[in-house]
């Protein structure tokens, strides 16, 4: 999948709380809320540390949703 300008739109999520294998399979994402841009890391835990904030905020999201966040088909 491209943008306009012919680059490549890369998207990461997380299930939570969940054990399932995706990859190789085509999942449809819904982008409720944009956490953050891009960044690099000064170091492992302070990677670490950020995907902790990450899931905090993300977890949040979710619980705001009706049905908490769980699929509803």
């Amino acid at each position: 999948m491209g943008d306009a300008a012919g680059s490549e739109l890369l998207l990461e999520t997380h299930a939570f709380d969940r054990q399932i294998d995706l990859y190789g399979r085509r999942v449809r994402v819904t982008l409720l809320k944009w956490l953050r841009e891009e960044q690099k890391f000064p170091s492992l835990e302070a990677l670490s540390a950020q995907i902790g904030v990450d899931c905090e905020m993300a977890r949040q999201v979710h619980r705001e949703l009706p049905h908490h966040g769980e699929c509803v088909t």
